[in-house]
C-alpha cells in the first residue's frame, strides 16, 4: 500500500478535503496527513466520502514550520524540563487533533544535540551543495560539527529518552513513530535509535524509515544509509519516501540520489509507504514517482 502525503498539495489545493480529494483522483486510496490546511473538522467525512485511509499524521501537521521535512522539534532533547515539557505538550496537541481525523499514529521527530552555530552552518551547507552536491570541504565540516555533538550528547540523548517517555506514558494509544531528520546534529543517528526505541513499550514497531534522510546524511559521512535499518530491525513501522539531492530532501523519487535499488534490497515487501514529497511537482510527475517505489 502506497500513501501520499498532503504535503504534496495542501498548500495548493487550500485545505486538507481539496488536498484528499486529488489524491483519491489520481488513484490513491490512503494518505498521510501533513502541512496546514485549517479545515480539520471536514477531513474525517472527506475521508470516508472518498474511501481513504489516513495511515498517519506528521508531528509538524497544523503547525507552522519553516520546512516541514527536516526541522527538528524544539525542545525535545532540550536539558531545561520546561521546554521538553511544551514540546511534549505541542505533540499530543498533535496526536489529538491526529485522532479525531481518523488515526492514531503520529510521525516525530527527536530534537537534536545543541550545538553552537549548527543551524548557520546547515544552511550554508545547504547553499553549497545546492550548486554541486556535498563537496569534500562540506564533509570535513562536517565532521567537526559531529565532534562537537558527541562532546555534548549525552545530556541531550538523557533528554531526548524522557521525552519519549513521557509521550508514550501520557497517551499510549497513539503510535509515536520515530523519524530521523536529515541533519548530522539531530536525533536519532544508528547508534542512539535503540535508547529512544526502548522508550516506547510493548516492542511495537515505531521507526520509519527515511531513505533521503538517510542518503543526506550518508553523503556527510555521517552514517552508511542502510545503518538505521540494521539497528530498527523488527521495529520498522514503514517508509517514508522521497528524494534527495545536496541537503534538499522531499523530492520525488528518481529525481535525485537515493538508490532505490538498494532501499527495496534492503526492506521487507509489504511494509507501509508512504509518498512524502515536498518539492513541487505536477500529478503525472508524481504518479511516476509512485510507480518507482510500489
Amino acid at each position: 500500500m502506497l500513501a501520499i502525503s498532503t504535503s504534496w498539495n495542501v498548500g495548493r489545493t487550500g485545505s486538507f478535503a481539496a488536498a484528499l480529494a486529488e489524491i483519491r483522483s489520481l488513484g490513491f486510496s490512503a494518505a498521510e496527513l501533513a502541512g496546514e490546511g485549517g479545515d480539520l473538522a471536514a477531513v474525517p467525512s472527506a475521508a470516508r466520502e472518498r474511501r481513504i485511509r489516513l495511515v498517519a499524521a506528521d508531528g509538524m501537521f497544523t503547525r507552522t514550520a519553516a520546512r516541514d521535512v527536516d526541522r527538528l522539534e524544539p525542545g525535545f532533547a532540550s536539558t531545561v524540563p520546561e521546554e521538553r515539557e511544551r514540546a511534549a505538550a505541542a505533540l499530543l496537541t498533535v496526536a489529538a487533533r491526529a485522532k479525531r481525523c481518523g488515526t492514531n499514529r503520529v510521525l516525530i521527530r527527536c530534537g537534536g544535540v545543541a550545538v553552537a552555530g549548527a543551524e548557520e552552518r546547515f544552511a550554508d551547507w545547504e547553499k553549497r551543495a545546492a550548486l554541486g552536491g556535498v563537496s569534500d570541504e562540506i564533509r570535513e565540516e562536517a565532521a567537526t560539527l559531529r565532534g562537537e555533538r558527541e562532546a555534548a550528547r549525552d545530556a541531550h540523548l538523557d533528554a531526548a529518552c524522557r521525552t519519549m517517555n513521557a509521550l508514550s506514558r501520557a497517551d499510549p494509544e497513539t503510535e509515536w513513530w520515530i523519524l530521523p531528520a536529515a541533519r548530522p546534529d539531530a536525533f536519532p543517528l544508528p547508534d542512539e535509535l535503540e535508547f529512544l526505541l526502548a522508550e516506547i513499550p510493548g516492542g511495537r514497531p515505531a521507526f520509519v524509515h527515511d531513505p533521503a534522510a538517510a542518503a543526506v546524511l550518508a553523503s556527510l559521512g555521517v552514517a552508511p544509509a542502510t545503518a538505521w535499518l540494521d539497528v530498527a530491525g523488527g521495529r520498522l513501522a514503514a517508509l517514508r519516501l522521497s528524494d534527495a539531492f545536496g541537503l534538499e530532501t522531499g523530492l520525488p523519487p528518481g529525481s535525485g540520489i537515493v538508490d532505490w535499488a538498494s532501499v527495496r534490497d534492503a526492506t521487507v515487501a509489504g511494509l507501509p509507504r508512504i509518498l512524502h514529497v515536498t518539492r513541487a511537482c505536477s500529478p503525472e510527475e508524481l504518479l511516476e514517482a509512485a510507480r518507482l517505489v510500489e
